[in-house]
């Protein structure tokens, strides 16, 4: 049953929750809750962070672009470009509107170097994470290998891709990204398929820049079509050989291993590990000889020396013959260079499975006379270099043995690039004068297979009147076809004058050929302007 509370008891208990109410007042903190700092773009998680197969910054570029649901044109020059603030982004002064053409312009050829380690990739790196206010960002790029790895031949300047890869994604409803390893420019297989990656659209043939105006993942950017395919179609034209696919899976796992490891890194690897880790493969297994070392590797020796000495950051391709010679992954190579961990590894393998000398040939004189007797009889001349690299020597040493027929075989040349450039000056004198039209400097280059900064420098003056003579025409045809437009305009407006209608410019334009919008031209809106007053009709 329910408990009666009598008049007595009620005020005693309205004293009590008012007391309480008191007390939960003084704790309440009536202040604004603080919220967490709001990001400009989506703060998307990157993909495969801690593997192998860790999202290249070009691809996520691309990625997030798609999930803010605008072009990747607009995303890079709207919002990223702004960030990074700099005079070859925006030197187009007050022209804001050319903002979203610069993937197309200006930062085209520099978009491979987002993925790499200068300061392209710090600037787009921190503009990233400052518009998603996140800072894993680093991962996606070559930046923590700064120190120990060189910018040249690092990373391609085109896309490559494995469709099969792009396609068992989408039928497995995952995300479809670009890993940073196909961004690489050693890595030509996909090493999950043992295929070869593509590099030119199937659909049109064409190499697709990393980042362009209207760049989608899986997609091309030039015809908009799916790059994908499953794996029983052709991807690639011929089949690698097992020493190739062999070497590509040893590259692909070192590199796999080394981008896996980048985020675990507590700071980049200093320049002072690679200069001690050669120094260290020298002593082993060269036994000290620099010259020894270099042999064994196909590497200059004053490239080695400067390695050891620091003069200069070691290139991928080469660091990576560096360590499958010697035995070493590429990862401890970089970042475990003590003297005792390299040093009880590389003595392991005995020296002469990596060390090979270059047998000494002697120069066979009958066979190199033969060969340069039968060069002063080519059409055309060839170089005095290409013979000899026919012979596998240099100019200098077949030039000590056979003075004389080195002289010869060099002025037959030189009187061939002679006759050549008269000739050159002869024919650009008769386009001047004779052709029908006129062509320009870059035409008659490419019809007589020659560069057009050649014709300036030798005929300066020629090239300037061909100049001048096919400015003169391309006037003359622009008038004419001006003449010729200002005309049709006339007589279809006089045709729908005729016919009771008025000539309005979607009228005229619907009966023009080709129906051009004349609304958008000032040429052709004066013409029916002026076709409206000889016809009496007010517009």
């Amino acid at each position: 049953m329910w408990a009666t509370v009598t008049r007595k008891e009620t005020p005693s208990v309205y004293k009590n929750s008012r007391d309480e109410a008191v007390r939960i007042c003084e704790v309440m903190d009536a202040g604004l809750p603080v919220l967490p700092p709001r990001s400009r773009l989506y703060c998307m998680e990157p993909i495969g962070l801690g593997t192998p197969d860790v999202e290249s910054l070009t691809g996520y570029i691309a990625r997030l672009a798609g999930e803010q649901n605008v072009s990747t044109g607009v995303l890079f020059g709207w919002e990223l470009a702004p960030l990074v603030n700099k005079k070859y982004l925006l030197g187009t002064g007050s022209r804001t509107d050319l903002r979203g053409g610069i993937l197309a312009n200006s930062f085209r050829k520099l978009t491979k170097a987002v993925n790499g380690i200068g300061v392209v990739a710090t600037d787009w790196r921190q503009a990233l994470e400052t518009a998603t206010l996140r800072h894993d960002l680093t991962s996606l790029t070559m930046l923590v290998w700064r120190n120990v790895l060189s910018s040249h031949g690092l990373l391609r300047p085109f896309r490559a891709w494995c469709p099969i890869c792009y396609e068992e994604r989408r039928e497995a409803s995952l995300d479809i990204y670009e890993p940073l390893l196909w961004a690489l420019d050693g890595i030509t297989i996909c090493h999950h398929h043992n295929r070869r990656l593509a590099f030119h659209c199937p659909h049109c043939a064409k190499q697709l820049p990393l980042l362009a105006p209207r760049s989608r993942v899986g997609y091309c950017s030039k015809c908009s079509r799916w790059l994908g395919r499953s794996s029983g179609g052709a991807l690639n034209a011929g089949e690698m050989t097992d020493e190739e696919l062999n070497w590509q899976r040893w590259v692909v796992d070192n590199v796999g291993e080394l981008l896996a490891a980048a985020p675990e890194l507590p700071a980049p690897p200093s320049g002072e590990m690679i200069m001690k880790a050669i120094s260290v493969c020298i002593k082993t297994v060269a036994a000290g000889d620099e010259g020894k070392f270099a042999r064994a590797l196909q590497i200059d020796k004053a490239t080695v020396r400067r390695w050891r000495t620091g003069r200069v950051v070691p290139q991928l391709p080469k660091l990576l013959r560096v360590c499958h010679s010697v035995g070493i992954s590429l990862l401890r190579f970089l970042t475990g260079a003590n003297g005792d961990g390299l040093t009880g590894l590389c003595a392991a393998t005995p020296l002469q499975e990596h060390i090979t000398r270059r047998g000494w040939r002697r120069l066979d004189l009958d066979k190199t006379s033969r060969t340069l007797t039968s060069a002063l009889e080519e059409v055309p001349a060839p170089t005095l270099v290409l013979v000899a690299r026919r012979i596998g020597r240099t100019p200098a040493t077949i030039r000590k043995y056979f003075p004389e027929l080195c002289v010869e075989i060099a002025a037959r040349h030189a009187r061939q690039i002679k006759e050549r450039w008269e000739d050159l000056g002869r024919k650009l004198a008769d386009a001047l004068h004779s052709e029908e039209p006129p062509p320009s400097i870059t035409d008659f280059a490419r019809h007589h297979q020659c560069h057009k900064s050649l014709l300036n420098n030798l005929f300066p003056e020629l090239c300037h009147k061909v100049a001048e003579r096919r400015a003169i025409y391309l006037k003359e045809v622009a008038s004419d076809m001006r003449d010729k437009n200002r005309e049709q305009i006339r007589q279809a407006a006089y045709t729908l004058h005729s016919m009771g209608v008025y000539p309005s410019t979607r009228r005229v334009s619907a009966i023009l050929p080709g129906q051009p919008k004349i609304g958008s031209s000032k040429a052709g809106l004066d013409a029916l302007r002026s076709a409206c007053r000889e016809l009496g009709v007010r517009r």
